[in-house]
């Protein structure tokens, strides 16, 4: 299939693909909620649910929870919900085994237009 191009001026360079998602647009809508957790049993800010959408990305996303020194200490299952129309998901955590302090939540997307990141800031109280 081909399609003619015009350009709006001569010698110009630039073409606009107005159907393609900007790749800063892949994640939307992520929020992780509450963010200070406090897994004690007492039904009260025990886990965080995080929550988040995808455009245009037809791979399941990751949800990664790092430590401040980078490192990875656990990989979240994310699961569909329906949520403003948009492929979206939903994961808790409960802080596990983990030392009291600062922990980052990550949403890594891989897609044909790149990999995109988002993050959070979860605190865990014991």
């Amino acid at each position: 299939m081909w399609q003619r191009v015009e350009p709006a001026e001569r010698g110009a360079t630039t073409v606009l693909l107005p159907s393609l998602a900007k790749i800063e647009d892949l994640i939307v809508n992520f929020t992780a909620q509450p963010k200070v957790i406090t897994p004690n049993k007492d039904g009260v800010n025990d886990q965080v649910v995080i929550r988040f959408s995808v455009v245009k990305v037809k791979k399941d996303p990751k949800v990664l929870i790092y430590n401040l020194g980078g490192e990875v200490i656990e990989e979240v299952r994310a699961r569909r919900i329906a949520l403003e129309g948009q492929p979206s998901w939903e994961a808790t955590w409960d802080g596990g085994d983990n030392p009291p302090g600062v922990y980052i939540c990550q949403i890594r997307v891989d897609a044909e237009a790149g990999n995109r990141e988002a993050s959070q800031a979860i605190i865990l109280v014991k």
